[in-house]
């Protein structure tokens, strides 16, 4: 079977994050950071945020959208939370993990800029 390499390559295949947050915070980080941010973007733009700005992604779809084994997100995770850029907290029965993006533009900019 063959197909162009166009289907490779499509726009839904790329995981995009800034290489100088990953020179400062890990690859990982700012591959799952990316993710975090633009999950943070779909539930804000439909309303779906906690009333506290939180939202809740499984292991498995950040697994899908980053290629991150639970592992590899947990040490991501745990080093972001470190560095306060998020916040995390497992709530309701059965028991699921949720976000909130640390809205702290100095913060944030401490990352990126080199």
């Amino acid at each position: 079977m063959t197909f162009p390499i166009t289907d490779l390559l499509r726009n839904d295949g790329f995981v995009i994050y800034n290489r100088n947050l990953a020179r400062n915070i890990g690859v990982n980080e700012a591959i799952l950071y990316s993710e975090l941010l633009s999950r943070w973007n779909y539930f804000k733009e439909r309303g779906q945020l906690t009333e506290d700005g939180f939202f809740f992604n499984t292991v498995k779809d950040l697994e899908e959208w980053t290629a991150l084994s639970e592992y590899q997100q947990r040490r991501a995770l745990n080093s972001l939370k470190e560095k306060g850029l998020i916040e995390i907290e497992v709530r309701g029965i059965p028991a699921k993990r949720y976000f909130r993006i640390v809205e702290d533009s100095e913060l944030r900019k401490r990352y990126v800029d080199i």
